[in-house]
């Protein structure tokens, strides 16, 4: 079965993404929305908007592409 990689949200929509597979963020943080969003665009950043990327999904995503 093929992983299906995404972006979510925290439902509050207050800009705090995470890294989900097959809709699981990797954290398992909960209550989180699919975003329309690449994983390319992980980690930028707009002056207005004031994104804030999970620290640990980003942790564990560096260490699924690594092994």
């Amino acid at each position: 079965m093929e992983k299906d990689i995404s972006v979510h949200e925290n439902i509050s929509g207050n800009y705090f993404y995470h890294i989900a597979i097959n809709d699981a963020p990797l954290c398992g943080a909960k209550n989180t929305m699919r975003r329309e969003l690449s994983l390319s665009s992980w980690g930028m950043k707009s002056p207005h908007i004031g994104e804030r990327y999970c620290q640990e999904c980003d942790r564990l995503w560096k260490k699924i592409e690594n092994d």
